[in-house]
């Protein structure tokens, strides 16, 4: 499975702040709504989210403000940039669910079920207890991209995806809420580093439900391929 998606030079790229932000591309700048988490720097990995939608950067800061209007001043910026050369970044937005998209993950040699990773929706705990869960709904699909389609598979394998869900705390059908699970706090530390390992220099995905509607999400590691952010408020 060929899942390199090449962001090519000058795409547009979109994201919103909350309070007006640097006029240059700064590792240490962070969105208000973000700030304060026992678990530390929710972007730990000092990466860059954009949309490749204007209008879902709109909404989203739209939606984001009402959650920090009575404890700040807030505002929205929109921000507004482009690659100034064609990058390479690893593409998860084929998957339809979490099982999915982990089976992808581990065969292609990411170490996701071990302790360093920790379920953050569900008190941090560590992703080796999952080991377990995801290995008997592996060994019963068995590389089979078929397997919803039968009946009595699936009366054994959705108790099991029940458990997984529960564990994560996340709709087993958003696989790309996973994503944003595995690329926060400490998760994202190591998550980038493997990625860089493989060559990568960012990666697309989709959150909403089956991961096929709106706006795709667009993380890079690193401003250095960026053109100068372009900001204004609404």
């Amino acid at each position: 499975m060929n899942n390199t998606y090449c962001l090519e030079k000058g795409s547009s790229l979109f994201r919103y702040d909350l309070i007006e932000p640097p006029t240059e591309w700064s590792s240490t700048h962070r969105n208000i709504e973000y700030t304060e988490s026992v678990y530390g720097d929710k972007n730990a990995m000092s990466a860059f989210f954009f949309f490749n939608s204007e209008y879902q950067a709109t909404e989203t800061a739209k939606c984001a403000i009402k959650k920090v209007v009575d404890i700040q001043n807030p505002s929205i910026w929109i921000t507004r940039c482009c690659p100034l050369e064609d990058m390479n970044l690893l593409d998860l937005r084929q998957f339809c669910t979490i099982i999915d998209l982990l089976s992808y993950l581990i065969e292609d040699g990411y170490n996701i079920l071990s302790s360093q990773y920790k379920s953050f929706f569900n008190e941090g705990i560590s992703f080796d207890r999952l080991k377990k869960m995801y290995l008997e709904i592996h060994d019963k699909i068995r590389g089979n991209a078929l397997y919803y389609q039968d009946t009595q598979l699936m009366a054994e394998i959705i108790p099991i995806s029940e458990q997984v869900e529960k564990f994560l705390n996340i709709d087993l059908r958003m696989p790309g809420q996973f994503i944003q699970l595995i690329t926060d706090y400490s998760n994202g530390v190591y998550f980038i580093g493997e990625l860089k390992s493989k060559g990568y220099e960012g990666i697309i995905f989709n959150e909403t439900i089956w991961g096929h509607q709106g706006s795709d999400t667009i993380c890079i590691f690193s401003a250095s391929k960026l053109s100068s952010p372009k900001h204004y408020m609404i």
